[in-house]
């Protein structure tokens, strides 16, 4: 009957275990940063719709402002 090398064994179990460890580690980075790109992402877009809101809300200010100067410019004429 063939003997076991234990240390060799021992070793490979060492590699395996380490190998495994770095993935776990590079996969959690991963995941990371992937997370923290959605949530810039959103914010991105939060900032985008206050943007457009404001603009919006500029916009229809000025245009009821025009019309008021309209209304006065008939009433002098």
């Amino acid at each position: 009957m063939k003997e076991q090398n234990w240390k060799e064994n021992d070793e490979l179990a060492k590699e395996f275990i380490e190998a495994n460890s770095s993935l776990i580690e590079e996969a959690e980075v991963t995941l990371e940063a992937k997370a923290a790109t959605p949530q810039s992402k959103s914010q991105l877009t939060e900032l985008r719709r206050r943007i457009e809101e404001r603009l919006d809300s500029k916009r229809i200010a000025l245009e009821f402002e025009y019309d008021d100067f309209d209304d006065l410019d008939d009433n002098f004429q």
